[in-house]
């Protein structure tokens, strides 16, 4: 996607608050709810990571409910691991959150974003295609154990 042709949020019913955040992989457990070993897993990589990165985290009244992770490399924008807990799900905040990383690494040089979702997770594929996202290409890089 171009950064340079973001849409503008979408009005919901609830005020939220978007910040970056460093206890993200914390806050991120909480709305995804992972055992404590993906938890660790997760915490190792994100501690790993040595180039521009965003840790976002959408709130409200305090509580996370939604939060992503942006990785800058030069111009381009890779947007990671999107969640949003259960019961706000399907209601924008997602869409508000990507916003969000996309605007914040534009103010820091990226004119491009790319990420990777799978392919039937046909909501976040709508989602993504209405903030102007398209698709390149179709693959699967996992397996099953």
């Amino acid at each position: 996607m171009n950064l340079g042709k973001i849409p503008r949020n979408k009005k919901i019913g609830h005020q939220c608050v978007i910040q970056l955040s460093n206890d993200w992989s914390k806050k991120r457990n909480e709305i995804g709810g992972y055992t404590q070993q993906e938890a660790f897993v997760y915490q190792t990589f994100y501690q790993a990571i040595d180039v521009k990165n965003y840790p976002m985290v959408l709130s409200i009244d305090q509580s996370p409910v939604s939060c992503g992770l942006g990785i800058q490399v030069g111009n381009y924008l890779g947007i990671f691991d999107i969640r949003t807990k259960t019961e706000f799900q399907r209601q924008g905040y997602a869409s508000i959150l990507v916003q969000a990383l996309c605007k914040h690494a534009a103010h820091y040089g990226a004119r491009y974003a790319q990420l990777h979702v799978a392919q039937d997770n046909i909501a976040a594929i709508q989602m993504y295609h209405q903030l102007g996202f398209q698709t390149i290409c179709d693959y699967w890089f996992r397996k099953s154990a």
